[in-house]
């Protein structure tokens, strides 16, 4: 079984990748709405850019089954992440969000289509240590918190988000990587994952045409935005897992926190403390070593 190699302008789709993402826990944490609003708007208002979108490059989005295990799987993701933000602290919702490379490494590892390495091993595990460094302090006001109802459903749902998170890109990596084949089902998967979420919640969500019908710019701004900065990411989080795997692409991604605390830093004039020193550094060496490094062949 050969390690696949970290395709030319790759570096390009990854940066894609973690800038949507930083943005979205600060989206889905707008004050005063419910998560089930904020699933149905992103999905309202994504599904139709990407039907556009789609038409514009000229590509019919097609649905198999691997795209539509991985669409499914994006919305749970998505869904579970959204409402982990609304019963508990965004820090360790993160975290435990995180724990998907591991879980994508077990899984592609026990499909047969990934070689556990223990520099591989190493990276997952230095990924998972550099997001809990970065969010120390959120994580030792959690544990200072008490088990709590609304703290089991926050567990609950990061770590559902990570699973679903870990299969999506297992799911997306099974497509081929002709261009073809690759665009018709990524626009498939990303129409079911933001699409599918919204319709079934729709009629469970009445707040969502209140919304609209008060013209509340804040909210579907806030809507608007979550959708599109998923949206973008999404897409780039396919491309890659299609060519290096679920695995590695989830390590890759973990540069989101370890940027978002950067941002909040330089921009918001946060204090950069030890902790989150030395858990970007953590974060940032494993997603370094997946993207220069060059497998022995064979």
């Amino acid at each position: 079984m050969s390690q696949k190699v970290f395709p030319r302008g790759g570096w390009l789709v990854a940066v894609a990748m973690v800038l949507g993402w930083s943005w979205t826990p600060l989206l889905s944490k707008t004050p005063g709405w419910d998560p089930l609003s904020m699933i149905v708007m992103r999905g309202a208002v994504s599904a139709p850019v990407i039907l556009v979108l789609a038409l514009i490059c000229g590509i019919r989005p097609t649905i198999t089954k691997n795209s539509a295990l991985a669409g499914m799987m994006m919305g749970t993701a998505s869904a579970a992440f959204i409402t982990s933000m609304a019963y508990g602290p965004a820090t360790t919702g993160i975290v435990l969000t995180y724990s998907a490379p591991l879980w994508s490494a077990l899984l592609e590892s026990a499909l047969g289509r990934l070689r556990l390495t223990l520099a591989l091993i190493l990276c997952a595990c230095s990924t998972l240590l550099g997001v809990a460094l970065i969010n120390l302090e959120g994580l030792r006001l959690f544990s200072s918190l008490g088990l709590t109802s609304d703290l089991t459903l926050h567990v609950f749902f990061a770590l559902l988000c990570g699973v679903t998170f870990a299969v999506q890109g297992v799911a997306m990596a099974q497509e081929g990587t002709s261009d073809g084949a690759f665009k018709s089902t990524v626009w498939g998967a990303l129409f079911v994952g933001f699409a599918v979420p919204g319709l079934l919640l729709l009629p469970f969500s009445y707040r969502s045409f209140a919304v609209l019908l008060q013209g509340r710019a804040l909210y579907v701004t806030a809507a608007a935005m979550n959708g599109l900065c998923a949206l973008l990411p999404s897409f780039a989080h396919a491309w890659l897992a299609v060519r290096i795997g679920g695995t590695r692409t989830s390590i890759i991604g973990a540069l989101e926190v370890a940027l978002t605390a950067i941002w909040a830093w330089l921009f918001l004039h946060e204090r950069l403390t030890l902790s989150q020193q030395i858990g970007t550094v953590f974060v940032i060496a494993p997603a370094i070593y997946i993207m220069t490094h060059r497998p022995k062949k064979g």
